[in-house]
């Protein structure tokens, strides 16, 4: 399975992830754009791109569509955290060396140094 995906479907997948308890997990594309036309007022979803994310994603391994009717629904293959365990492990792997102590220890570091920036900005 191919871990990238760009902004755009990663906002599509959590609002697929966020509303499969909905309809056995069978979202529409038009369920889809309503949920994401609640999310950013400052911008519209257009039925056609909503559709055209939705058929990436399933391309890419992530969704499967599901045929009612005349029309295709998308459901998800992985959940939100099968698809975050796949993520770290690819991470761990690409830039730690598979090695899950440094990666800890470096995420770790960072809570460390974000909360001293933190603090900074706060005085």
């Amino acid at each position: 399975m191919n871990l990238k995906h760009g902004g755009l479907e990663n906002l599509v997948l959590n609002v697929v992830w966020d509303n499969c308890e909905l309809e056995e997990g069978v979202l529409s594309v038009g369920q889809v754009q309503d949920c994401l036309n609640r999310l950013n007022l400052r911008k519209k979803w257009a039925y056609t791109t909503v559709k055209t994310i939705l058929d990436r994603l399933t391309d890419k391994g992530f969704l499967q569509k599901v045929k009612s009717g005349k029309k295709f629904n998308y459901k998800s293959i992985l959940s939100r955290d099968e698809m975050a365990k796949n993520a770290i492990k690819k991470l761990a792997l690409d830039y730690f060396k598979n090695d899950f102590e440094q990666l800890v220890a470096f995420v770790n570091e960072l809570n460390k140094t974000e909360e001293k920036s933190l603090i900074y900005v706060k005085s």
